[in-house]
């Protein structure tokens, strides 16, 4: 750790900090330092005073950051684990590890935060202009600024901007970690390295964020503008905005550049066309090279909403917990993807690829939430929730008792299950004092498996009978729970650390007998996330459109100031 001036050669050899097993040395003057211009007679105790009237002076000044509790309680952990000595300054100079620092701040665009949320510039500045001679006090001061605008960014990067459970997001984060980092990077030989691996782990979020260097530098060229309106246009028409329209794929990446002959060409010809399917693929659309109405609205979206689109995914991504060694199952609601991150440590051979079904929008969206799956069961019972009970099936009961059985439903919380319907019945079915259950087989509403990970929303994965549903591109049709394609892949992968269980014992159980849970030996991480915007492998980035208006709801979070709680 550096030392503020002349204290540098009175202080002793500071305390070990949380983790060490041997004390470290007592960091010296420089050689030709003027330790008498600015803290003469300056000891330990005076530089850890200055250091802590700093530290209050932050706190008082609002050094807390709603999204990662009180920063400025991290702060003064931060300090305190280093004995109260200083971090960045020494001799009235910024240590290299604080040049890596301000040169992270100044950076920070490229990860979707902004530079100014540090004062990257003042902090840049105020180094800058330091002298030996500076008064403790101030260099305390400065030292303490740099901590906490490191802190900041540190949590923006590892927790997000915007405080996760106000967008509707169950992930809670603590700040240990983010007090540890500070200290190594203020004694790490390479502090640069370390930054630049300060966020999160995620190869999705790598990948993103190298996007995102590329969309703005597009975003940032005021010549190169979204082609007109081509709604309608078919493979083989014509239309002036078809040279417009070939620039545009070019730069995008979805089609090749063109000769000259062909990039003045108005002719919407075969290359141009497949061009046209990929960029539809990207975006969630039907690849049928016919420009319609969502493929023109989609070719009209300015490159600087493509940006903050990338920059509202990378918060999010910020929001989940690291990558363990167990590789999570992840559900993507505006793609309607449930998938297994490339990359994930732990996975061998393939992992589940597949369309789900999500909530309806506008009615019974499905929440963002983090759990762990803990079991499956094969052909399991439906407890038909209350809501639905009230809002869809009552008023089918009252008209024609016989619905029950031709449901496979049965009255249930009163004794024995029952189909009869009487006044007392739908009294209590309308008050919640009995309740409805789909008896189990092929026809029930949960298919033939489910998968259970224990959540506040009662959210979990399971089969469908409605498979014809997984033909459509857009996909919000259940009531909350998160329907999926593949069942039996689903239930093959996640009990693959029994190898007894094959493919055919999971259609085996799913099919015949009866109702059986099974436990999981290891609990598999499940994240259910709300990411519109992805970025593949080879840097090709997918968009998707903002389902629930939830992207809406995160920007005006992220356009003020500091996000409030």
């Amino acid at each position: 750790m550096a030392c503020l001036a002349l204290a540098c050669a009175a202080r002793p050899a500071k305390r070990p900090a949380a983790g060490d097993t041997q004390p470290r040395s007592a960091p010296t003057a420089r050689p030709g330092s003027d330790t008498r211009s600015s803290a003469e007679g300056a000891g330990t105790a005076g530089v850890a005073e200055l250091l802590r009237d700093a530290v209050l002076a932050a706190r008082r000044e609002g050094g807390g950051a709603p999204e990662a509790g009180d920063l400025g309680g991290a702060l003064h952990s931060v300090y305190e684990r280093t004995g109260w000595g200083a971090l960045w300054l020494g001799d009235g100079r910024a240590t290299p590890q604080a040049s890596a620092v301000l040169a992270h701040l100044a950076r920070a665009g490229e990860s979707g935060l902004r530079p100014g949320d540090y004062d990257a510039t003042g902090l840049t500045s105020r180094v800058a202009a330091m002298s030996p001679r500076a008064a403790p006090a101030d260099l305390a001061r400065l030292d303490v600024a740099l901590s906490l605008a490191l802190l900041r960014n540190l949590s923006d990067l590892r927790v997000g901007r915007a405080n996760p459970e106000r967008a509707r997001f169950s992930i809670g984060a603590g700040q240990d970690a983010l007090v540890g980092l500070v200290g190594e990077i203020a004694s790490a030989r390479d502090a640069a390295s370390l930054l630049a691996n300060a966020g999160p782990r995620w190869d999705g979020y790598t990948r993103l964020r190298r996007a995102l260097v590329r969309y703005r530098t597009l975003a940032s060229d005021p010549s190169f503008q979204p082609p007109g309106d081509l709604t309608g246009l078919r493979p083989g028409g014509r239309s002036p905005q078809v040279p417009a329209l070939r620039r545009w794929l070019e730069a995008l990446g979805d089609a090749p550049v063109a000769g000259p002959a062909t990039a003045r060409s108005d002719v919407y010809d075969r290359e141009l066309v497949l061009a046209m399917k990929h960029f539809q693929e990207r975006h969630g659309l039907a690849p049928d090279g016919t420009i319609g109405k969502g493929t023109a609205q989609a070719l009209r979206v300015p490159l600087s909403e493509r940006v903050r689109q990338i920059e509202r995914t990378l918060e999010r991504w910020r929001w989940l917990p690291e990558p363990g060694p167990q590789p999570p199952i992840v559900v993507n609601i505006p793609e309607f993807r449930l998938f297994v991150p490339q990359g994930a440590s732990g996975t061998n051979g393939e992992t589940p690829d597949m369309k789900v079904i999500v909530g309806e929008a506008g009615k019974t969206e499905t929440p963002e939430l983090s759990g762990e799956m803990e079991y499956l069961v094969f052909r399991p019972a439906w407890g038909v929730p209350h809501s639905i009970v009230v809002n869809e099936m009552l008023a089918k009961i009252r008209k024609n008792p016989a619905y029950l059985a031709g449901e496979r439903l049965e009255i249930v919380g009163g004794g024995a299950p029952t189909q009869a319907v009487s006044k007392a019945t739908l009294a209590g079915l309308a008050s919640g004092a009995l309740g409805l259950r789909q008896r189990p087989g092929p026809e029930n509403s949960l298919g033939l498996v489910k998968f259970v990970f224990p959540n506040d929303d009662d959210i979990y994965l399971h089969a469908t009978p409605a498979k014809s549903l997984f033909s459509r591109a857009r996909r919000d049709f259940s009531h909350g729970c998160i329907r999926v394609e593949e069942p039996v892949e689903l239930a093959q992968y996640v009990l693959r650390s029994d190898p007894a269980w094959t493919r055919e014992r999971v259609r085996t159980a799913m099919d015949g007998g009866g109702t059986r849970q099974v436990d999981l030996a290891s609990p598999i991480p499940v994240h259910v996330v709300y990411f519109t915007a992805a970025a593949g492998p080879g840097g090709e980035v997918r968009f998707f459109d903002d389902l629930y208006r939830r992207d809406e709801a995160l920007q005006s979070l992220l356009s003020g100031g500091t996000p409030q709680p």
